[in-house]
């Protein structure tokens, strides 16, 4: 079983704590070529466990961040340590709401020791980012934004807000949605401490 560190913004951590937030999409590195013998020739199986790409079986290979169902991600989030010298120091984490006198930690440097979420996989898959449906949009954890439809009007969608979230943290690294990146989709659930 895999125990692997996986990285997320304090707006993503907030809506894993509260439940909204089930699943991640992770940009693949490097991205497949078109040509059916890039990945075909890895020998990879076809298997329950595989990642296999929807709609493209010769896309596939083996997750960075796990491939089985129930292996385990720990999360690194944004911390830093609240107290003085003459108090002792304890954990703080920068998504339960900003706090003053913090020097915060980047969420890289976080040792697993600190880290307060673990989740397990329960189904890893590839397709491209602009197949995400609705459903998925929203187990992402991305809020609902108004989209202008010419049949109804405004039509507020996951999927529109999704596409703004992955936009923001993806746009600059050269994989923004026009792109339409084959991705890593992961679909997870939080452990409770007492289970791990």
């Amino acid at each position: 079983m895999n125990n692997k560190p996986i990285l997320f913004s304090g707006e993503m951590v907030k809506a894993i704590l509260e439940g909204r937030k089930t699943m991640t999409r992770r940009v693949m590195k490097p991205q497949p070529f078109e040509d059916k013998s890039y990945f075909g020739g890895f020998g990879w199986p076809h298997s329950k466990n595989s990642c296999v790409a929807v709609g493209a079986p010769h896309i596939g290979g083996y997750c960075p961040y796990g491939n089985w169902e129930g292996d385990l991600l720990w999360v690194r989030e944004t911390w830093g340590y609240y107290g003085s010298i003459q108090t002792p120091a304890w954990v703080v984490y920068r998504a339960d709401g900003d706090k003053s006198g913090i020097r915060w930690k980047p969420s890289i440097f976080m040792p697993r020791e600190l880290s307060r979420i673990t989740l397990q996989i329960v189904n890893v898959r590839v397709e491209r980012i602009q197949d995400i449906s609705e459903q998925d949009a929203e187990a992402e954890g991305a809020e609902k934004i108004s989209m202008e439809n010419d049949r109804y009007g405004e039509v507020p969608q996951f999927r529109t807000g999704f596409e703004h979230l992955w936009e923001t943290i993806n746009f600059s690294r050269g994989f923004g949605w026009n792109a339409n990146p084959w991705v890593w989709v992961i679909e997870f659930k939080p452990l409770q401490k007492e289970t791990l």
